[in-house]
Formats: C-alpha cells, sequence, structure tokens
C-alpha cells in the first residue's frame, strides 16, 4: 500500500501551551512570548486524508477500538469545566479551526473525527486551559464532529458547561467545487431571554453552514458576576443547539467593547473570540481590533469593527485594510459584515452617517452585493444600486420601531428574528424568519456566481425578484 505523509498542526492563541515529549515525531516549543505558539507533529499514517490518532504524550499511534471519540462523549463530567465551551471557528476542505477554554488548566486531547466512524479520527494533544486548534488533513465535503476529553487518574472524563455535559460539535468542510450553502444571520441578542434561545434553537433547524452574528453580543456585563459569566449565561447557553451545530463567525458591536465589558485588561470578546487567520488565506492576516476575513465556497466574507469609526483603535490600519480585501482579485464577490449599518432607517439613524462617509464609497465601489449589520433592534432591507443593505438586530425582545423614511428601504419589521441566507449559483436568496418560523420578507439578490467550470447549476440567468415592503409590524 502506497504511504503518504501527513501533518497535524496545532496553533494556539493567547494561552500558555505545551505538549509532552516522546521518541516519534519532532516537537518544537518556542520559548515563552506573548506570540502565538505553534507546534507540528509529522508522522507517516496510512493512505488516508486523516492522520492517525496520538495520545497525549505519545506519537500519532492507531488507537483501539471502541472509537475513541465516542468514548470521550461518555465519559463522566470533570470539576474543570469550560469557560468557553468547545465550538468551531471555520472550516476549509481540509482543516478545521476550533476554540475551547477551560476554568483550569488540563492534559487532555481534542478530538476530531468524521460523523460515519470510518476512519480514526484526528487527536490533538494538549496541555493547558485550551485555545485555538487547526486540524488538518480533513476530507472535503463531508460531517465531521468534535469532542475534547481531560486525562484523570482513573480514566478519561469530560468538562462540562453550566454542569451539564456539552458534548460534541458537529461541522461540515467545504466541498472541492462550489456548490449552494446557507447562512443564518442574528445580531442584538445578548440578554439572555427565553426567547433568544428560542430562536437559536429555531436556527439551529435549519442545517446552515454556519452563522453570522452582527454584534452586541452580550448586553449588561456590568450585573453579571464577572465578562465570562455573563457571556455564558447570554451567549454560550441561548444559540448551544446552533454553537454545536455549524461554524459561528461574530462580528463585534458596540456594547461589546464598552467598559463594563473588559476583563483581565481588555474586551472580552476579543479574549472570548481572538481573531483568526483562514488556513486558505494564509497571506491575510486579522486585525488585533477584531476585523477577520475568511472564504466560502469562492467568496470572501469581511467582518469589521465598526467601532474604529466612534475613537476604538486601528481606524487608518483597519480603512486600509479593508481596501486590500475588496481589491484582492482572488475573491469577484465578497459580503461585508459589521455592527453599525451603513444605512439606517431605525432608532440609530444618526449613527450610521460616520460609517456610510468613511466605508461606503468603498464598498460602493467594489463587487458587494450584500452587506449585513445590526445595532437597530429590528429588521430592514435597503436597496441601494442593486445592493442588498441588511440590518438583522432582531435577536431579542427588545425591539425598536422604524420611524425613518428612506427611498431605499424596502422592507422592515419590528420582530424578533433571524436571517436565513441561501447562496445559489447566481443569486443570493434573502429570508426574514420570525420565533414562529414564518417568513417577514423575502428577496432574491443577483451576483456574479462561480466560475461557469464550477458552477454547480447550468442556469445562468439573473434572476431578480420583485422586492417585498414590509412596514413596522407594531407602530
Amino acid at each position: 500500500m502506497t504511504r503518504r505523509t501527513a501533518s497535524l498542526v496545532l496553533v494556539v492563541l493567547g494561552l500558555s501551551a505545551g505538549c509532552a515529549r516522546s521518541a516519534g515525531p519532532t516537537v518544537t516549543q518556542a520559548a515563552p512570548t506573548n506570540e502565538p505558539v505553534t507546534a507540528t507533529f509529522t508522522a507517516s499514517p496510512p493512505a488516508t486524508r486523516l492522520p492517525t490518532s496520538a495520545s497525549p504524550t505519545a506519537a500519532p499511534t492507531t488507537l483501539p477500538t471502541p472509537d475513541p471519540l465516542q468514548r470521550a462523549l461518555d465519559a463522566p463530567l470533570s470539576g474543570n469545566g469550560y469557560r468557553i465551551p468547545l465550538i468551531t471557528r471555520h472550516a476549509t476542505q481540509h482543516e478545521a479551526v476550533l476554540e475551547f477554554e477551560l476554568d483550569q488548566p488540563a492534559t487532555g486531547q481534542l478530538l476530531v473525527g468524521a460523523e460515519n466512524g470510518a476512519k480514526p479520527p484526528v487527536v490533538i494533544p494538549f496541555d493547558t486551559t485550551g485555545g485555538m486548534f487547526t486540524a488538518s488533513g480533513l476530507e472535503a465535503n463531508t460531517s465531521y464532529r468534535a469532542a475534547v476529553a481531560l486525562t484523570a487518574a482513573d480514566g478519561l472524563t469530560q468538562p462540562g458547561f453550566k454542569d451539564q455535559a456539552w458534548g460534541a460539535v458537529s461541522f461540515k468542510t467545504q466541498p472541492e467545487d462550489p456548490s449552494e450553502f446557507r447562512v443564518a444571520v442574528v445580531g442584538d441578542s445578548g440578554f439572555g431571554q427565553p426567547e433568544t434561545a428560542q430562536l437559536g434553537s429555531l436556527m439551529a433547524t435549519y442545517a446552515v453552514d454556519f452563522t453570522i452574528h452582527t454584534g452586541d453580543l452580550v448586553y449588561n456585563l456590568q450585573d453579571d458576576p464577572s465578562p465570562p459569566a455573563g457571556f455564558q449565561t447570554k451567549l454560550f447557553a441561548p444559540f448551544a443547539a446552533l454553537l454545536r451545530s455549524a461554524p459561528f463567525y461574530p462580528s463585534l458591536g458596540n456594547h461589546d467593547l464598552e467598559p463594563a465589558a473588559t476583563w483581565q485588561g481588555g474586551p472580552y470578546a476579543l479574549q472570548a473570540f481572538p481573531p483568526f487567520t483562514d488556513p486558505n488565506m494564509p497571506d491575510v492576516q486579522a486585525g488585533q481590533g477584531g476585523w477577520y476575513a475568511f472564504s466560502q465556497r469562492g467568496i470572501q466574507f469581511v467582518v469589521l469593527n465598526s467601532q474604529v469609526i466612534f475613537g476604538y483603535p486601528g481606524r487608518t490600519e483597519e480603512t486600509d485594510w479593508l481596501a486590500e480585501r475588496l481589491a484582492d482579485p482572488r475573491f469577484p464577490t465578497s459580503i461585508v459584515v459589521l455592527h453599525v449599518p451603513i444605512y439606517n432607517a431605525g432608532y440609530h439613524i444618526l449613527d450610521s452617517i460616520p460609517v456610510r462617509g468613511s466605508w461606503g464609497e468603498m464598498i460602493a465601489g467594489a463587487d458587494v452585493p450584500l452587506v449585513l449589520a445590526g445595532h437597530d433592534h429590528n429588521y430592514q432591507r435597503f436597496d441601494v444600486a442593486g445592493r442588498a443593505y441588511v440590518i438583522s438586530g432582531g435577536g431579542s425582545t427588545h425591539l425598536y420601531r422604524v420611524p425613518g423614511r428612506d427611498p431605499n428601504l424596502v422592507a422592515s419589521a419590528r420582530e424578533t428574528h433571524f436571517v436565513l441566507l441561501t447562496f445559489k449559483a447566481t443569486e443570493i436568496e434573502i429570508q426574514a424568519i420570525d420565533l414562529n418560523g414564518q417568513v417577514l420578507d423575502e428577496a432574491h439578490i443577483p451576483w456574479g456566481g462561480w466560475p461557469a467550470s464550477k458552477s454547480p447549476s447550468g442556469d445562468k440567468v439573473l434572476v431578480r425578484a420583485p422586492a417585498s415592503a414590509l412596514g413596522p409590524r407594531h407602530p
């Protein structure tokens, strides 16, 4: 049988890291520093895209049956729980970026395996509180699940979340060729309401490929014992079903960067969700102020921190970075995500003026068919020269009216909701969906589409449905 050489890369950001050494693969450990630490494990597994497994103290080897991932899920709860539960941050064709943080350091393994269990899982050993991990060598267009197992004196345990098992997270790697995919969009959800949990559970039933949050992840952190406790109660718990089923891409809102959200010298949102570099875009560095980009089936998603317009550090740096992103020839089409909208007819209408003045013309001059935002607690959709600007800020029951009159506003609703995006061969279908699963607004936005040789559909006709108009549901 032909043997191939594969590598398993572990990347830990912002946290101390360490690994036990063995006589197997070479482990390079950087000296203590504040910079990211990278350890590389190299082995020669069987002819498969999945590396063989490894224990925390040995070279990657074949693990015995039963399935080690299932053994981790069957293990009893540890006294060492999650501060940040295991979540998927990003998935490419052959890699996945996952994140978790424990209450205290521990020795254990992060296991990533195909849901069909046909091959041994990737096993990433750790001796730390956690961090951001990259699992390589995955199969394209394949469903995976991941779990964390901790090493105990009498066997394995698993970290709990709020004294309950968090269990496995699931994600699907991207296909080699572009194909239709779905995205859930929600914003301004962070009050910890039961309606938000109901909305999160509803969103999880749509089997989306990933979720975008348009900011204000958590409100009123001054009322919580600590920012980590507030994020657990108001973000991770309400969206548990969603976070366990697909990657999560947050944008930072003004409330995520206010003084009450500061912990250990910086915004807790940036500690909970440190910007990452897409393995498919290694040359595109994320900004330390919370802006980053990732690719999905040839489309670039550009996630901004709009608070730099209002005094948060990094305005010039982020603006230059945005110009570079929109000019990248590898991505003919980009989707922009930010918290404060460029167009708004609602309560925060004046806040959009400086954002539009700073970035509006740059975005309008690029191939950006869709801009996603939050900030106003409602749903709004604008059509400006064929480009859709959508506000999805209805992740709670704290809702605002839309009193403004803007000639570009074609739909609005004062409802708790999320937005479902379906990216098709030549159009983006937009649906605003309320707590009862009812569609509040629907539109079809043309976009450039995938290259003809890669298109999942033979239909090349640009189709645009008439925009429907909805007034405020509760005047």
